[in-house]
């Protein structure tokens, strides 16, 4: 894994709307890759792998913020 991977104990310390535009951003370089494996401008097959479990990864953390949230609320 690159070190530049941000780990899930850094992602709960941003905020949401931060990781929210982390999401934005790394569907955009997804869709990119994608389209550069497809016309074979890019070696590293790999790269669309790792950028869908970052997703994965901050859209995991964005759920338990949310969750925790309206727990909040719930109380």
């Amino acid at each position: 894994m690159p070190s530049d991977t941000p780990k899930a104990a850094e992602l709960r310390n941003k905020t949401v709307e931060e990781l929210t535009v982390m999401v934005r951003e790394l569907k955009a370089d997804l869709y990119d890759t994608r389209s550069k494996i497809a016309t074979r401008q890019i070696e590293d097959n790999n790269k669309s792998r790792r950028l869908r479990r970052q997703i994965a990864r901050i859209l995991t953390v964005l759920n338990e913020k949310t969750a925790a949230g309206k727990s909040l609320t719930e109380a």
